[in-house]
């Protein structure tokens, strides 16, 4: 069963660290290679930030059920941690939609504690509600 939610509330808690000077690094070192897994070779691609995830068991989590961001996640030999690319600019990850796959026990949860709760206006900007 799937739920919606937000990027907001998928990184609430997880420890996650800004490194934009990622792709700088990776020219630098001539790690070209590694720099080219997050595009697809067409003009639409372009990444507005970079981020460690320092939690290994979180990027699995997010395999397991957010591949859609997951999808933009790599490890990187270079910094020995798993990198995020965003590729989204000037909306706030509260505003960000996703979609996460989840039992019923957690989908009844979900929608008791945090979609009911959002107002309708929230619902129509970010879920198209």
């Amino acid at each position: 069963m799937k739920i919606k939610s937000t990027w907001g509330r998928v990184f609430k808690d997880e420890n996650i660290c800004l490194i934009n000077e990622f792709p700088k690094i990776l020219m630098d070192l001539h790690r070209f290679e590694e720099l080219d897994q997050w595009f697809q070779y067409d003009d639409t691609d372009e990444v507005f930030q970079w981020y460690i995830i320092e939690d290994a068991s979180f990027v699995e989590w997010l395999e397991q059920f957010c591949p859609e961001i997951y999808q933009d996640i790599h490890f990187s030999d270079t910094l020995g941690h798993y990198v995020l690319a965003v590729y989204h600019l000037g909306t706030g990850w509260d505003y960000v939609p996703c979609e996460m796959e989840v039992n019923d026990e957690i989908y009844l949860f979900y929608k008791k504690s945090y979609y009911d709760d959002l107002s309708d206006d929230v619902k129509k900007m970010v879920f198209n509600e």
